[in-house]
């Protein structure tokens, strides 16, 4: 819906989401939950071919490793809970951190087009 020209485009707000077993049991296990958000600079050009669009994006990622009350996972059928785990924090045995992490993109594509899969999967895949 961007008429020709340069923008700037920033998230409004970052957008929550969850590593879940099935997925990726490693994501599940070492993130669980987590926040995004992105911010690009985009092109939009009038060509012969109809209108053009070239983004220059960024996705970042943020995950604070704490242990929450009332939470727990099972592994090997032994169920830890977050307040064992929080045990070893208080014994200075382990501590929270930050999670955080970015990629950068490039997008080309033409109105009424997909994003060609290579551009969405990037450089080695998935």
């Amino acid at each position: 819906m961007l008429s020709p020209g340069n923008y700037r485009i920033t998230s409004q707000r970052a957008n929550n989401g969850y590593n879940r077993k099935s997925e990726n049991a490693n994501w599940f296990f070492a993130i669980g939950g987590y926040s995004t958000w992105g911010r690009g600079t985009t092109v939009v050009s009038e060509g012969s071919g109809g209108r053009q669009y070239d983004l220059d994006f960024e996705y970042r990622f943020y995950d604070r490793y704490n242990w929450d009350a009332g939470k727990s996972v099972t592994i090997g059928g032994i169920t830890v809970t977050d307040a064992f785990m929080g045990e070893f924090h208080r014994e200075g045995m382990a501590r929270e951190f930050d999670c955080n992490g970015s990629f950068r993109r490039h997008f080309a594509w033409r109105k009424g087009d997909p994003i060609p899969k290579s551009q969405l999967d990037g450089p080695g895949g998935r």
